[in-house]
């Protein structure tokens, strides 16, 4: 999936794909850690990659993620 955010980790753009692996279906406009803490805190940590666990017993989620960011 592909998630999108703005200067502040706003959601600009999402699809469909990242909203199913992130059981969310309206993410736009909305700050990424409201709908995914854990990758908020990767990209908050300045990580280019990672894996996070989303969810809990037999709904968790295994990502592997990777980042880029835009040139400014």
């Amino acid at each position: 999936g592909v998630v999108a955010t703005a200067p502040g980790r706003t959601i600009q753009i999402a699809n469909r794909s990242a909203a199913e692996l992130l059981d969310a279906d309206e993410m736009i406009g909305k700050p990424l850690g409201q709908i995914s803490p854990e990758l908020d805190a990767l990209v908050e940590g300045g990580q280019r990659e990672g894996v996070v666990q989303i969810g809990h017993g037999l709904d968790a989620r295994t990502l592997a993620v990777r980042i880029a960011r835009a040139a400014a």
